[in-house]
């Protein structure tokens, strides 16, 4: 049986060798992993022909949503997406960017190959609530008063905001001028109804972003 080609893209080392063994041990399916970061991931994907790319939707430098939408317009092959983070607005935009499925890394690793097994086959795994709120937001657009008002990179920098990284830090990661990261800030306060930028921090713990750098 020829060998299943999977392509991953994750900085989280600890949780990549565990899923790695996890793969290499399989029974049902022999796996062949190559890894891989956001920078290089189109052109690694181009070097090989690979059967489904698995790829964290939070690269500090990158916004992982924009990432799949980017490979869908030129490969049609299954994206499976993955998020530390517990808060389904993840799980929707990665549903709604083009994404096969979408898996929480603190899900066990059983749970996690199956996911991978059901997009190898042709088919979608997101949780039902992923799918009932996609299917609400299309329907009700702007009825969601939680995460699903920001854009991707507004949610992008109020992790990177909830991370501790200030806003130089942060204009510096996403190599945009500081004006335009005051901007985006001015964006989300007003968008949340917050008055004070102090209050933006409890707000992002509020939605389940709080997490320590060594998390992500």
């Amino acid at each position: 049986m020829p060998s299943t080609k999977i392509l991953l893209a994750d900085q989280h080392q600890v949780f990549s060798k565990g899923l790695i063994s996890a793969l290499l041990e399989d029974q049902k399916l022999p796996f062949e992993i190559d890894e891989t970061n956001e920078i290089d991931i189109k052109t690694d994907i181009r070097k090989k022909r690979y059967d489904a790319i698995i790829v964290d939707l939070f690269f500090p430098e990158k916004c992982g949503f924009e990432l799949v939408k980017d490979i869908k317009k030129h490969y049609s092959l299954p994206i499976l997406t993955m998020s530390v983070y517990l808060n389904e607005t993840f799980g929707l935009r990665a549903y709604k960017a083009g994404a096969q499925g979408f898996f929480n890394k603190t899900q066990s690793m059983e749970e996690i190959l199956k996911a991978l097994q059901e997009v190898l086959k042709g088919n979608k795994y997101f949780s039902s609530d992923i799918i009932n709120k996609a299917k609400n937001t299309i329907r009700f657009p702007g009825s969601d008063p939680s995460l699903d008002i920001l854009t991707n990179r507004e949610l992008q920098i109020l992790c990177l905001f909830a991370l501790g990284f200030q806003t130089t830090e942060i204009a510096k990661k996403l190599f945009v001028r500081l004006a335009t990261i005051s901007t985006h800030k001015r964006n989300i306060l007003k968008k949340t109804k917050i008055n004070r930028e102090s209050e933006l921090l409890q707000y992002a713990l509020k939605h389940g972003l709080g997490l320590n750098i060594a998390d992500i």
